[in-house]
């Protein structure tokens, strides 16, 4: 696991993915039942900016001020892969356009719509609050059964509500999402999510 890249409870390692062409994946490292909350990720966390469809642009715009202060973007972020056909859809929008246009008024347009591929990619979003984070995005859609026909563990994740009573505040430049395991998961497997069929390639 990259060093800058935890998981400070032990519970999940990265490691080459079983889903072809996703890359890293994450995995259990121990036997864990249904229902047991298996990772606490700091994430970036904001407020879903309104007026444009897409529910990354708060997340954008996080990054942006993140550049601008240090002259780069995290290192965890700049691994992070961007699926460029999807982003591009979801600029064809009116509204979103008009958004980018207003977060590159002064800026390189280039640079913003790097940010806004990262954060379109990569992050969830729930009840007007979008987060990204270094373990989070590394969650890969995958196939209802793998190798020997055994179920992939799914993931869920802890709805804002929950989430904000274990410390994120809407708006908070990071915060610690938590998430729970849907299904029994053993020692080694892959942990993936189920994605809407837009996000696919």
């Amino acid at each position: 696991m990259d060093a800058s890249v935890q998981d400070e409870a032990g519970e999940v390692e990265l490691r080459p993915s079983r889903v072809h062409g996703a890359g890293v994946g994450v995995f259990i490292r121990h036997n864990s039942p249904a229902g047991r909350v298996v990772l606490r990720d700091h994430c970036l966390v904001a407020k879903c900016i309104e007026g444009g469809v897409s529910t990354a642009w708060g997340l954008t715009l996080q990054l942006m001020l993140i550049q601008q202060a240090t002259g780069s973007l995290p290192d965890w972020v700049a691994q992070l892969h961007i699926n460029e056909p999807f982003a591009a859809r979801q600029l064809q929008d009116p509204a979103d356009r008009r958004l980018l246009m207003r977060l590159a008024r002064g800026q390189d347009e280039a640079a913003v719509r790097r940010a806004f591929g990262y954060a379109v990619t990569n992050h969830f979003a729930n009840a007007g609050v979008a987060w990204l984070g270094p373990l989070s995005s590394r969650f890969n859609h995958g196939p209802l059964l793998v190798g020997n026909n055994t179920p992939v563990p799914r993931m869920l994740p802890a709805t804002p509500e929950l989430a904000i009573r274990l410390g994120v505040r809407p708006g908070a430049p990071i915060g610690a999402i938590e998430w729970i395991l849907t299904q029994d998961a053993s020692a080694g497997e892959e942990l993936t999510l189920i994605y809407p069929i837009g996000y696919t390639f």
